[in-house]
């Protein structure tokens, strides 16, 4: 998994990430391996910017993307980065 690019962009390491989606589908145990290996990395500065910018990311890779199941596992994803982005927020509300 560490081998894949976290990209789906057009050239040759998206290709190589999308091919893998296609392989072993949208669901299942690998498919979600491969959200954890997007969410995962180094970062600075607020968790929340960082996974919004992934997040408006992957959004754009939606349009151009053919590929129903990889169009799947993106929305996938998109949904785990806006529960990141959520868990502070309703964390806070449950403190009251």
């Amino acid at each position: 998994m560490q081998a894949l690019p976290r990209t789906l962009e057009d050239g040759r390491p998206g290709e190589l990430t999308r091919g893998f989606i296609e392989l072993v589908g949208a669901d299942g145990l690998l498919a979600d391996a491969l959200i954890g290996h997007f969410c995962s990395g180094t970062r600075w500065g607020p968790d929340s910017l960082y996974y919004s910018k992934m997040r408006d990311r992957a959004r754009a890779w939606l349009t151009p993307m053919k590929s129903t199941q990889v169009r799947e596992w993106v929305g996938r994803l998109i949904s785990t980065l806006s529960d990141i982005i959520n868990r502070p927020q309703i964390d806070e509300e449950r403190q009251f």
